[in-house]
């Protein structure tokens, strides 16, 4: 089923499980990359998995992760806070990325899909 066809029970239960699984994932990565998320949001996004503002530390994530195997989710919240530390997607950037999940690439591919 198109997550565009979701109901709002859906979209309710996703944030739910979203809104679960990710402040772990926060507090696992966090020390290990030296950030600190300012404010965590979740909202049902139609062309992002995710989102940083690094000036306030605000991290959005897509609620629509729900629908995906937990490393697509897990490579999105460190996906995210690396941009707390290096800005756009240079190759600094993704050498990051890929030091905290050397096989990134496959969740990446999965989102793609």
């Amino acid at each position: 089923m198109a997550a565009e066809y979701a109901s709002e029970e859906e979209k309710r239960e996703w944030k739910q499980l979203i809104s679960a699984f990710v402040p772990p994932l926060i507090e696992k990565w966090e020390p290990v990359l030296g950030v600190r998320v300012g404010k965590l949001a979740y909202r049902n996004m139609k062309s992002r998995w995710g989102s940083c503002t690094p000036s306030t530390g605000r991290i959005c994530i897509n609620t629509r992760l729900a629908l995906y195997p937990p490393e697509c989710l897990e490579y999105v919240v460190v996906h995210e806070l690396c941009h707390l530390r290096v800005g756009g997607h240079n190759k600094q950037f993704w050498a990051l990325v890929e030091s905290c999940l050397p096989n990134y690439k496959q969740a990446k591919k999965l989102l793609r899909a």
